[in-house]
């Protein structure tokens, strides 16, 4: 999955990001309102390309009709994930996500 967006991330998102956040406090020349509507619409822009980015994640891997991962892909992923940092994420911590999770389910359901 990290492969699968890292280019567009590198030569989109994190340029886009860089450029927002510089103009959060632009040299004092460029600084007024002009500079805060030019934030604005870049920061439009970063949420569109990190959308596209979700968008492209979302049509690469299979889900079944309903928008749902197959059952127990949950553990699956965060273990591919953790293999793709090269992290041990404790177990404890990682049952205690998918408890939140499935609690906060059967209350929006």
């Amino acid at each position: 999955m990290i492969d699968l967006v890292a280019d567009w991330k590198d030569s989109m998102v994190v340029p886009i990001r860089g450029a927002r956040r510089f103009l959060k406090q632009p040299p004092e020349a460029f600084a007024g309102i002009a500079a805060d509507a030019l934030r604005s619409r870049v920061k439009a822009i970063e949420l569109e390309a990190e959308r596209l980015q979700q968008e492209a994640l979302f049509a690469s891997f299979g889900m079944d009709a309903l928008g749902a991962p197959a059952p127990r892909a949950e553990r699956a992923n965060i273990a591919a994930y953790a293999a793709a940092l090269g992290a041990d994420f404790d177990s404890s911590a990682v049952s205690a996500l998918f408890s939140a999770c499935a609690n906060l389910k059967d209350h929006t359901e």
